[in-house]
């Protein structure tokens, strides 16, 4: 293999990697400092990674990142088996529902359509009746 092809296939690595870090802050409802918390990586080690300036990822990084996800190494380097919504629908309403239940949705592409809405409604439902439910007990 060329040194070009390998040049090409390591960036496109990182940006694979930093591509499957941002959708995972998405369906956590995460931000970067977050992360670094979950981590104990500083924020600029975990800014870098996602703007692409980090160059050399060491093993421990990607593992301790794999696992705040609950995700494998193998998920979050290469999305192994890792889909976003693609249904604006369900994307604006998942997007609308608390984080822990956002991770429910990291394989919605297995579970048919009409019962990812069905699931969604019992949630926003689930989560109206809790709000409902703490209001009456601070009264």
């Amino acid at each position: 293999m060329k040194n070009s092809n390998k040049k090409n296939r390591k960036e496109l690595g990182f940006i694979n990697l930093a591509n499957n870090i941002n959708k995972f802050l998405i369906l956590r409802g995460w931000n970067q400092t977050r992360l670094a918390r979950e981590t104990q990586l500083s924020t600029g080690n975990i800014s870098d990674i996602i703007n692409g300036k980090a160059k050399n990822i060491e093993w421990y990084t990607l593992f301790v990142i794999a696992e705040a996800f609950e995700c494998s190494m193998d998920t979050l380097v290469a999305g192994a088996g890792m889909k976003g919504i693609d249904d604006s629908e369900i994307r604006e309403i998942v997007d609308s529902i608390p984080p822990e239940a956002k991770l429910f949705f990291r394989s919605t592409d297995l579970i048919p359509k009409e019962n990812v809405k069905v699931i969604l409604d019992l949630i926003r439902i689930s989560v109206k009746d809790i709000d409902a439910s703490a209001k009456k007990r601070k009264k």
